[in-house]
């Protein structure tokens, strides 16, 4: 079974494992591999910019706390 989750959204997650609890009776296993990521370089010297911080903040915490392994 695939669904499509917003993984930052906490009921989204819960319509999901519900979702598996209800087509299968129960759940064993769920995986989330959530990442993302931004296009854009650390550092640009023609332009003398770096990349915006907010970006990479989003792109970390995405990967380190919607990644998970439910059992």
């Amino acid at each position: 079974m695939f669904v499509i989750i917003q993984v930052t959204s906490e009921a989204d997650v819960k319509k999901a494992l519900e979702t598996a609890k209800e087509k299968f009776g129960r759940l064993d296993v769920a995986v989330s591999c959530a990442g993302i990521g931004i296009a854009a370089v650390t550092y640009n010297p023609r332009k003398d910019t770096v990349h915006v911080l907010e970006d990479f903040m989003k792109v970390v915490h995405v990967r380190l706390t919607h990644s998970s392994f439910i059992s």
